[in-house]
């Protein structure tokens, strides 16, 4: 979801929404399975602009508690995230899977968390769940470049991605066998498509 690019979002037309395209993909398109005992529809989200939550300063997103109103209007994944290493909204916490660590209504939530555990069921939803980040310094006639698992038409996917994306390791803390290897595109970008 774009939102808040030109001047802020605010918290209500945000669940607005969220709530409203929630709906017509569950209720129109038949898309979206509800949770157990209730009849809110389940959804994953990605914000664009990687500024989830008012991650990024400010910048392009404006809602503080972003994560606590994608865990009311029933979001039980965040895959937003990797951004990159200079960019305002990535987390220091990287390659992982976790919960957040921090209240749900304050900016950025998800700067902290508890990474999922083999054995322990999540309790904080929306659940964090990143894809790779790292340096590639392997690239001939390179020094090196960042790895974010993003497929574009400069970057596409190849064998020596794979093994990067591999040995970043995400998995669920006692199940290494569980790997997660999670990828994005600009799937709205006409000058991506080939990606």
């Amino acid at each position: 979801m774009h939102h808040g690019v030109g001047k802020p979002d605010k918290p209500e037309n945000t669940r607005r929404v969220l709530s409203n395209f929630r709906d017509i993909l569950a209720f129109e398109h038949g898309c979206l399975a509800s949770g157990d005992g209730d009849n809110i529809p389940r959804y994953a989200f990605v914000h664009g602009n990687f500024a989830l939550a008012n991650s990024a300063g400010g910048r392009a997103c404006g809602v503080d508690s972003e994560m606590l109103i994608l865990a009311e209007t029933g979001c039980y994944a965040d895959l937003t995230l990797p951004a990159s290493i200079f960019h305002w909204a990535q987390t220091a916490k990287i390659n992982s899977l976790y919960e957040c660590g921090l209240p749900l209504d304050r900016r950025a939530p998800h700067r902290r968390g508890r990474d999922l555990e083999s054995g322990r069921p999540p309790k904080v939803f929306p659940l964090i769940i990143q894809g790779p980040l790292l340096l590639d310094f392997r690239r001939p006639g390179r020094r090196w470049r960042i790895e974010a698992a993003a497929f574009t038409n400069s970057h596409p996917p190849d064998l020596h991605r794979l093994r990067l994306w591999r040995r970043a390791a995400i998995c669920v803390r006692g199940r290494p066998d569980w790997l997660f290897i999670k990828l994005h595109c600009h799937g709205m970008d006409p000058t991506q498509e080939l990606g």
